[in-house]
């Protein structure tokens, strides 16, 4: 089966204008980032891969897009030079309109848990934030699917708010700050390997973030396809104090 092909439901979600067309990243997505891209970080990768299948199979359903509506994952970044990306890989692109929004659906997600989260959960149990670009955070297929791992551990997850991770500033302080209201002590920071800004704003700030926020033990983890899902997990385990 031809990578590029995807379902169509996606492609008539980018035709009404719908950033639910970036809904549940896929094996394709990432396949077909692996044969048009080189030298992105791992969620811009499959970001590019999702977008050259949409317009591509767009065009072979006679459905071409004259738009498409992007989520911002990333600001001040390679994700600037998706439009030439795409024309590079199928030699056209649709004009790129860019929303500081995660498909609904994952959002609906986020509320649910971090209703449950604040409001329900049992206070003699260990919350456990997570941060990173809103793919690797809402995402199973790119985080190894982390709320099933951090749950069945017997932990409390509390996910960060959608909206405050389209910033330039990757150190999210706001969302480290509300993690402390809420009780969180232990936060996992989901980095896409290959993100310049992670490994400068947020590796570089780590000392200073400890100071700032003494409550919170704050661990970096790398994401990318071709690293250990296995080492990632004994990762997590270690920063749980589970090893």
């Amino acid at each position: 089966m031809n990578k590029l092909h995807i379902d169509t439901t996606f492609v008539d979600e980018a035709r009404a204008g719908s950033v639910r067309a970036f809904a549940c990243f896929e094996q394709g997505d990432l396949e077909v980032s692996r044969m048009f891209t080189s030298d992105l970080c791992y969620a811009v990768a499959v970001l590019a891969g999702r977008t050259i299948r949409l317009v591509s199979t767009a065009m072979e359903n006679g459905k071409e897009l004259d738009r498409l509506v992007v989520p911002a994952i990333c600001q001040k970044c390679v994700l600037e030079g998706l439009a030439g990306i795409v024309k590079r890989a199928i030699g056209t692109c649709p004009e790129l309109e860019w929303v500081d929004e995660w498909p609904g659906i994952l959002e609906i997600m986020s509320a649910e848990h971090a209703e449950k989260g604040e409001e329900q959960e049992n206070e003699n149990t260990t919350k456990v934030g997570i941060i990173g670009t809103a793919p690797l955070c809402f995402e199973p297929f790119l985080n190894d699917h982390i709320a099933k791992l951090i749950k069945s551990l017997g932990y409390t997850l509390v996910y960060p708010r959608p909206e405050s991770l389209f910033t330039d500033d990757v150190r999210y302080e706001d969302e480290l700050a509300r993690f402390v209201e809420l009780g969180v002590r232990k936060v996992i920071y989901l980095q896409s390997f290959g993100c310049l800004k992670g490994h400068v704003h947020a590796r570089g700030a780590l000392h200073g973030l400890a100071k700032k926020f003494p409550e919170l033990h704050i661990t970096v983890l790398d994401y990318d396809a071709e690293a250990s899902s296995l080492n990632r997990e004994n990762r997590i385990r270690l920063a749980l104090g589970l090893n």
